[in-house]
C-alpha cells in the first residue's frame, strides 16, 4: 500500500455535504492523505497531472453522498460560472426521497462533472468491526457505479472518517486510485 498527500500547496477544498459545508485545506503533509493504486491504469486526467504555473490557483467543489440538491440547486450554479464538481455517491441515496436519480447523474457525467463513489452504504467505517462488511460499503459502492455505466477510480470515506486506520486504507487501496479519507 501506497499512502501519499496529493501534490499542490494547500488547494481549498469544499464539500458540500446536504446543506452543510465544510472547508477544509489539504496540508501535503498527512491530514488529508489518499490511498494509491499504482498498479491500476488511471483513466481519467486529474487536476493535479495537469500542465500548471505555480501562480494557478485551484478549488475541488465535492458534493457528497448524491443528494438531490445539488443537481435542483447546485448545478445552475456551476453551469452559470462554468465550473464542474466532483460528486461522491453513496449509492443507497440515489433513486431515494432526497437523491438524485441515475440519469440525472449520467446528465452530470455527460456534461463534465466526476461521478466517483462514496460507498455503497454512508456508514461510518470506523464503526463497523466486521472486515467483511466494511469490505462491502466500499467494493460495493464501486460495483454498483460501474452497473451503471460509471468508471469510479476515486473513493470518499463516509464520514471522512478511516484515514488513520491501516486495515480501512489496505481495503481501499484494492479498488481505488485515490480516497479521501479526512479532514480537520
Amino acid at each position: 500500500m501506497s499512502i501519499r498527500s496529493i501534490g499542490f500547496e494547500n488547494p481549498l477544498i469544499i464539500i458540500y455535504d446536504g446543506g452543510r459545508r465544510q472547508r477544509c485545506q489539504f496540508t501535503g503533509s498527512g491530514g488529508h492523505r489518499s490511498a494509491e493504486n499504482n498498479s491500476r491504469k488511471k483513466s481519467y486526467n486529474p487536476f493535479w497531472q495537469i500542465s500548471h504555473n505555480e501562480s494557478d490557483k485551484y478549488v475541488i467543489l465535492i458534493f457528497d453522498r448524491g443528494y438531490k440538491s445539488a443537481y435542483t440547486d447546485a448545478k445552475p450554479i456551476l453551469d452559470r460560472y462554468g465550473f464542474k464538481a466532483s460528486i461522491f455517491v453513496a449509492c443507497e441515496r440515489i433513486e431515494s426521497s432526497k437523491g438524485m436519480s441515475w440519469d440525472q447523474l449520467r446528465q452530470l457525467q455527460n456534461e463534465g462533472h466526476d461521478i466517483q463513489s462514496h460507498g455503497l452504504k454512508h456508514e461510518r467505517l470506523t464503526e463497523i468491526q466486521s472486515d467483511n462488511k466494511r469490505e462491502r460499503i466500499i467494493s460495493g459502492g464501486q460495483e454498483c457505479l460501474q452497473e451503471q455505466g460509471f468508471n469510479p477510480t476515486i473513493f470518499q470515506a463516509p464520514f471522512n472518517k478511516g484515514g488513520d486506520d491501516p486495515q480501512i486504507l489496505d481495503t481501499i487501496n484494492k479498488y481505488f486510485d485515490l480516497a479521501f479519507t479526512g479532514h480537520s
